[in-house]
């Protein structure tokens, strides 16, 4: 019901990972959207539907549900608090930042941000933090020719060798040498 306002808004701002769904049907709209007849008009609405709901799907997710001590209307506001620190970490995936200063970001306090961020994500915010930062080292090392010393200062690590040590835990072997895999393939 558009015309109904609600205090709590339909979607939420979050980052989203790739969706072939939702893939599919923005190519479908791009490649029909050029034709001008009464079927390719009633084409257009259905998949404009069918993109709606797809992104009602994600959009309230089953990670309502996860958060079990709160009624319905404040899990979604604890959800979308949660996906602004996520943002933030991203946002911030460069720089040093510290638990206090992401829960800051999230208007919660540090404990209930930990507590509630890992029953809903299932990491720590800072496991989430290095698992991104690291993703983002691997995709550094394949496309540029930046140094493993630049790689790690660019992905806010202080420690080069702490760098090195989580990448290696992470991908099986140290930066230098995934680096010379792939150049040898």
């Amino acid at each position: 019901e558009p015309e109904r306002s609600s205090v709590y808004p339909v979607f939420n701002e979050k980052l989203y990972t790739q969706d072939q769904i939702i893939t599919e049907l923005i190519q479908n709209l791009k490649y029909t959207s050029g034709s001008e007849n009464n079927l390719t008009q009633a084409y257009l609405e259905e998949l404009f539907y069918k993109l709606l709901e797809r992104i009602l799907i994600l959009n309230l997710d089953k990670k309502t549900e996860d958060i079990s001590t709160l009624k319905k209307v404040p899990r979604i506001e604890i959800l979308e608090r949660l996906n602004l620190a996520r943002e933030f970490m991203h946002s911030n995936i460069d720089r040093p930042i510290s638990l206090s200063q992401i829960a800051r970001n999230a208007s919660l306090s540090t404990y209930h941000f930990l507590r509630l961020f890992k029953e809903v994500f299932g990491e720590t915010p800072r496991q989430y933090l290095i698992r991104n930062r690291l993703e983002k080292a691997r995709k550094l090392l394949v496309n540029t020719e930046l140094s493993v010393t630049d790689i790690s200062l660019e992905i806010g690590f202080e420690s080069i060798s702490h760098f090195t040590r989580l990448f290696n835990r992470r991908f099986g072997s140290s930066p230098g040498k995934f680096r010379q895999s792939l150049q040898s393939r």
